[in-house]
């Protein structure tokens, strides 16, 4: 098994994670504290856009569990890339600290995020139940807005069925294209 230090030094020579100079990193405003260091928004004069920096102090990292804990977020984020998860840009280190730089996620946090989403969505079944409707543009075929308004009935069982939507659909794409 390598060695944490060892795989570090790997990763940063191999490319696989970045190494900011600590002196391109610029405008630091904390914006939290946790139990193993300090959370910055800042700049970086290589990376365009606002940057987190994640503060973790080196007398944190030398405690064994600490470290593997560091490593393990390391090497998560130098493995993943996907638009849905905030990317690592790198690290760079300064006297008894590391800094982990990643990407600034500036709709705030997760949890609010998801608050903020799932009450969007109760609101709209609200309104959708009271009978809100959407508003036709003035252009929308004539075919499609009888089709539609046919889907809004207020009885289920007065709707079409997915089969016949489909169908008519169909046949609006065949007149209209």
């Amino acid at each position: 098994m390598v060695s944490p230090n060892k795989w570090l030094d790997d990763a940063i020579s191999d490319g696989k994670i970045h190494k900011i100079p600590f002196e391109e990193i610029t405008k630091r405003e904390t914006i939290g504290i946790g139990s193993f260091g300090t959370v910055y928004l800042a700049d970086c004069k290589s990376i365009t856009e606002k940057i987190v920096l994640k503060k973790v102090k080196k007398c944190h990292i030398k405690e064994k569990d600490s470290f593997f804990a560091f490593i393990k977020e390391l090497k998560i984020h130098s493995n993943l890339e996907h638009a849905n998860i905030i990317p690592l840009y790198g690290i760079s280190e300064k006297q008894n600290s590391y800094y982990l730089a990643i990407q600034f996620a500036n709709n705030g946090t997760l949890r609010e995020f998801l608050k903020e989403k799932r009450h969007n969505e109760v609101a709209l079944m609200l309104e959708i139940r009271s009978g809100l409707r959407e508003t036709l543009f003035s252009d929308t075929p004539y075919e499609y807005m009888k089709l539609y308004e046919h889907c809004w009935i207020s009885e289920p069982e007065n709707r079409p069925l997915i089969q016949e939507v489909c169908s008519r659909l169909e046949s609006i794409r065949m007149v209209l294209f």
